[in-house]
């Protein structure tokens, strides 16, 4: 099996690059799919709160010819990642798993080669305690295995996962803690407020998130 580069890695790795119009239309897309599959493009772009021509822009973007096609290669997206779940066979199931995997490992790889890992160790052993935030279904898987593995490492960390907990752990920290902030899109309003909060505290932020988006602008150092 030898499968092109799926359509949200693709949004994922150009996002840096796109503009701040587009970048809204990347992120409403990571946030609903199944709209946007079936929306026509006034729809999409009144949902987004950007123009039409923006959204038609952001397609090409990311490599699509127009936002049909786009439409289509987000369906497709769908249904591979629905297959895994629902209906994936003996023959298909485990070689079709492996490559994604394997995808999205090649696609982290090139973005670690350039990210501040000296930086990030540095937060994580000067910090009296670590918080780790995060919000969403990725998110938050993340956040518990971080502190799983953290704490196996002999490190204080918590994780906070809940809508305003964030925020409230937030206003508790001290220059002596450490925020790790979780978000792909790095637009999730309770984690972007969150990190604020913390810098307003003197905290330091980690982030894992998308480079130039309001949550790096948060951090001290970022992991793209």
């Amino acid at each position: 099996m030898n499968l092109e580069i799926d359509i949200l890695s693709r949004i994922t790795e150009r996002y840096p690059t796109l503009r701040e119009a587009e970048r809204k239309v990347a992120a409403m897309i990571i946030d609903d799919i199944d709209f946007v599959t079936s929306a026509n493009i006034s729809t999409i772009a009144a949902r987004a709160g950007v123009s039409d021509a923006s959204v038609t822009r952001f397609a090409k973007s990311i490599g699509c010819q127009d936002v049909r096609e786009l439409k289509l290669r987000l369906a497709q997206s769908l249904a591979v990642g629905r297959r895994f779940i629902q209906e994936a066979s003996e023959e298909d199931g485990i070689g079709a798993v492996y490559e994604i995997a394997k995808q999205t490992l090649d696609l982290n790889r090139e973005l670690i080669a350039n990210a501040d890992i000296e930086g990030a160790l540095d937060l994580l052993d000067g910090a009296r305690q670590i918080v780790i935030f995060g919000a969403g279904g990725g998110s938050v898987v993340l956040a518990q295995e971080m502190q799983f593995r953290l704490v196996r490492l002999g490190y204080a960390v918590s994780a906070y996962s809940q809508a305003l907990m964030p925020r409230m752990v937030a206003a508790t920290l001290d220059p002596s803690d450490l925020v790790v902030a979780l978000s792909v899109t790095g637009f999730t309003p309770e984690i972007v407020d969150a990190a604020r909060i913390a810098r307003s505290y003197d905290a330091q932020v980690l982030a894992l998130t998308a480079s130039d988006s309001p949550l790096a602008q948060q951090a001290n150092v970022i992991l793209p």
